[in-house]
């Protein structure tokens, strides 16, 4: 029971009472990021985790300034661009992240992990946001199949990972199989970014203004949080 897991609670109903949203086109956002891994790698993974989902499905996935789906990091008492969230997080080594059912469409990780990608140490980013995906889709822990992407216990870092065949037969239960075609994850639109780019202070600047208020806590005597907000954060912001 040590082992850490998703925030989601286990309902422990038989037949999995699995829901879903109204549409396939689906859309999401970031409201903030990690500093653990470069932001290219941490779109491209979370790319990749929706993929995981719309291979087996009709569903798209497709970046836009404010959607469907909102993707935050956060710590302890939390929040996104939508409203607190009442469910906090406890510190490392609990619950990794977790998410809510359609149609709210809110996904948090605990950024008190160190997420990472293609390692055994950390916590690999791509099973839980893949598993967190699964939740905003609409799908309940799977507690049976151990192999499962939905099982809600965290599991070291495995390459190659695959969706287990009760995935697959769950999700499409809810929104088809795919009509064929490959990936069915677009790339962003030609809209405005999440979090808008101004003329740098220094390279690789970019505006978080919008998280000022909920990151500013986090910089005292947190030398990696004070390190990403002087690389990302306007110096307006009064960072660390």
């Amino acid at each position: 029971m040590n082992t850490p897991r998703c925030g989601m609670v286990d309902h422990h109903i038989a037949p999995l009472e699995d829901t879903k949203w109204n549409k396939t086109d689906l859309t999401y956002y970031y409201y903030s990021y990690t500093p653990d891994m470069p932001r290219s790698d941490l779109e491209r993974l979370t790319k990749r985790a929706f993929q995981y989902w719309s291979d087996e499905t009709p569903l798209t996935f497709t970046e836009i300034k404010s959607g469907d789906i909102v993707i935050a990091f956060g710590s302890r008492a939390h929040r996104d661009d939508r409203k607190k969230c009442v469910y906090h997080f406890h510190g490392k080594g609990t619950t990794l992240a977790h998410a809510f059912l359609p149609p709210d469409g809110r996904l948090h990780f605990n950024e008190d992990e160190l997420f990472t990608d293609r390692s055994t140490s950390g916590i690999n980013y791509l099973w839980v946001a893949t598993h967190e995906m699964g939740h905003v889709l609409g799908l309940e822990h799977d507690t049976k199949n151990k192999d499962a992407v939905m099982y809600p216990y965290y599991k070291a870092y495995v390459p190659n990972m695959k969706l287990h065949a009760n995935d697959v037969y769950r999700i499409q239960k809810q929104y088809g199989k795919s009509t064929g075609g490959g990936s069915n994850t677009k790339p962003p639109k030609t809209v405005p970014p999440t979090h808008p780019v101004t003329k740098p202070t220094q390279a690789g600047c970019f505006d978080q203004s919008v998280n000022c208020d909920d990151f500013k806590q986090r910089c005292n005597g947190d030398q990696k949080w004070i390190n990403f907000m002087k690389t990302n954060c306007k110096k307006t912001c009064n960072f660390c």
